[in-house]
């Protein structure tokens, strides 16, 4: 993906767009998160594929499949060996299931919020916390509290 700033495409637009023929571009704002322009049909295509992939896998989603594929995604999400094994099959099939949805849809922040929500719980359960039993109250309304002190 080449990059160029945002100036340089507000200055020069055509040729910004002409240098990165055939690829995305980043556009990187100073203060602001960056953007990505990029053609409609190589976009559609991803969307497309990704798609595509996640209802073939969805649909060979067995609990032996799903085992083999959270070992899998273990080497790249190592927090998921905090999970019980019944958790770590859970979690396989509800980002399948989520990532499905984003990309029949063309957007993937759903996806990023269900796994940051697993994670919590794998870091609860490497803490000694079970937390589907922990002993939790919740108040219907906020309490003020003492700044701690430290000794």
């Amino acid at each position: 993906m080449r990059t160029a700033t945002f100036s340089d495409f507000i200055r020069r637009p055509t040729q910004v767009l002409a240098d990165a023929a055939g690829e995305d571009i980043r556009l990187t704002r100073r203060g602001e998160e960056d953007l990505v322009v990029s053609n409609a049909t190589r976009h559609d295509g991803q969307i497309g594929v990704l798609d595509q992939l996640s209802r073939l896998i969805a649909a060979s989603l067995d609990e032996r499949t799903a085992d083999r594929i959270s070992d899998s995604m273990s080497d790249v999400l190592p927090w998921i060996d905090f999970l019980p094994d019944e958790h770590r099959r859970s979690f396989v099939g509800e980002y399948l299931r989520t990532a499905r949805a984003c990309a029949s849809i063309g957007d993937f922040r759903k996806l990023s919020i269900e796994i940051e929500a697993w994670k919590e719980s794998a870091t609860a359960y490497a803490a000694g916390i079970d937390p589907a039993g922990a002993d939790l109250n919740l108040l219907d309304e906020p309490v003020a509290v003492q700044r701690p002190v430290l000794t």
